[in-house]
């Protein structure tokens, strides 16, 4: 799957538009100005998941002209298997043993990235998915 649209805020602490945003109450955040693509060039690497470079602070008098999601975020593969024996017992009894792996080829899949202008992992990756994970079981029908 591709990646999933980011939101890039500023933790600065400033009202650059003067809107009235940064009191208790409000859930929007002020956004920087947007100065190039942050995808174009990107490194796409933990420690600089896009080009950090592209945002600026806002004018004094205006808020920010960034897009409400313009970072396109890591993208996620995983590949799941299963093995399944059924093994017949007399007549009325099976027995069926199951193996199963998901994330079978432990594919690293980044999950968040920094996205506050100010905040010390801008651009940085902060977590990944789960790793690989191994499953068995047996089941007994009668």
């Amino acid at each position: 799957m591709t990646g999933l649209p980011l939101r890039v805020t500023s933790s600065l602490g400033r009202d650059w538009g003067g809107l009235g945003i940064l009191n208790g109450s409000s859930q929007a955040a002020p956004r920087p100005d947007q100065l190039a693509d942050p995808n174009e060039n990107a490194l796409h690497t933990a420690a600089q998941w896009f080009n950090t470079n592209a945002f600026g602070p806002a004018g004094q008098v205006r808020p920010g002209n960034a897009p409400a999601t313009g970072v396109l975020g890591p993208g996620y593969q995983q590949w799941d298997m299963s093995l399944i024996r059924n093994i017949r017992i007399g007549e009325n009894a099976h027995l069926q043993i199951r193996g199963a792996t998901f994330n079978f080829l432990n594919h690293t899949n980044y999950s968040a990235v920094g996205t506050a202008i100010g905040a010390t992992n801008f651009g940085q990756i902060t977590s990944t998915r789960e790793p690989r994970r191994i499953q068995l079981g047996l089941k007994l029908g009668f």
